[in-house]
């Protein structure tokens, strides 16, 4: 697997829920491309709760979402914005059972509309839950201006 920086990692202006890794109250979420798949391992803890040791629905929607987003800006060389995420939870996911692995791709793409499908499995790889996203893909340089996009060329610097 090939580790995708963060090219927005020294702006400390960004403070994306999702990935900027000095937001205190964030995901920190980190990615790897692996073939035509985009990953990311996290570590659950106990500000993201829901019922007792049970990670909150709404927090998974936003690792979704957020792995969603990273497969269009590397998979699919531009940015766009999220039209519909579908989750369907299968199990909990217990706050202390360890990483968790997202693992996403790009479904199908008609002009710039993208599907993408995603799973999450706990750390001994049984499926918890996954979902499907439905994408309004941007024309790059759209993408640059309105949603600063930063080429998909600095995904692998």
């Amino acid at each position: 697997m090939r580790y995708i920086p963060n090219p927005e990692r020294d702006n400390t202006e960004y403070n994306c829920y999702g990935c900027a890794p000095h937001n205190p109250r964030g995901l920190k979420m980190e990615f790897h491309e692996d073939g035509n798949d985009i990953v990311c391992q996290w570590q659950p803890h106990a500000d993201f709760q829901s019922y007792n040791n049970v990670l909150h629905g709404g927090v998974q929607a936003a690792l979704f979402d957020e792995l969603a987003c990273w497969i269009l800006m590397v998979k699919a060389g531009s940015a766009g914005l999220t039209q519909k995420l579908e989750i369907s939870y299968q199990c909990p996911v217990f706050l202390t059972n360890g990483t968790i692995t997202l693992r996403g791709r790009i479904e199908s793409r008609h002009e710039h509309r993208v599907s993408v499908t995603a799973e999450l499995t706990d750390q001994e790889g049984h499926l918890r839950s996954s979902a499907k996203a439905e994408f309004l893909l941007y024309p790059e340089k759209m993408a640059r201006k309105r949603l600063h996009y930063p080429g998909h060329e600095k995904f692998s610097e």
